[in-house]
């Protein structure tokens, strides 16, 4: 039922409440919040829905303001944010809707200004590329998948991207 879910809404929070930990795998690549094992307390289960609570809310409320090529401004949610892709001086901003965004602001400041509202959520897989962490389908040696895009993985970043993956992966969720 969380692969049917994930297929209509990649932000709809999912806790596993199951007498068995056979599923925990499968609760991982759903990037299910939290996996309780019957019996369970009342506290367990409350940290549970704190925590969907607190992602809900955290999704909600992260925003950037981009300044546009060409004028204009836009704030967007970071949660629809899929990545950056650096070409020259401009940055494309790919969101989740198919949207290309471009703005003049460096790779670096982009980073440092994620970092403060959403603190180890972006990593640079290679150079020109900052991606969202929670948009990665797939790492593979020589590329990261989100959203059928194939981005190139640095030739010696892969067990450093990896690390960075999993330990946002696992403070974002519990399994």
């Amino acid at each position: 039922m969380a692969q049917e879910l994930r297929k209509f809404s990649s932000s709809t929070e999912i806790i596993f409440l199951t007498t068995s930990d056979e599923f925990a795998m499968d609760a991982f690549a759903v990037k299910a919040t939290d996996y309780l094992l019957k019996p369970f307390t009342q506290s367990q289960f409350n940290q549970a829905m704190d925590r969907a609570i607190a992602f809900i809310r955290q999704r909600s409320s992260a925003k950037i303001m981009l300044r546009l090529v060409g004028g204009g401004l836009c704030i967007e949610e970071i949660s629809q944010i899929l990545y950056f892709e650096s070409h020259g001086h401009i940055l494309q901003v790919h969101l989740a809707d198919g949207t290309v965004l471009e703005t003049r602001k460096s790779g670096q400041e982009i980073k440092d200004e994620l970092d403060k509202i959403a603190s180890g959520q972006f990593a640079s897989p290679n150079k020109g590329y900052l991606v969202n962490l929670a948009a990665v389908h797939i790492i593979k040696a020589d590329y990261v998948e989100i959203a059928g895009q194939k981005l190139p993985l640095g030739k010696r970043k892969y067990r450093m991207f990896q690390e960075i993956y999993f330990r946002f992966m696992f403070s974002s969720t519990t399994i």
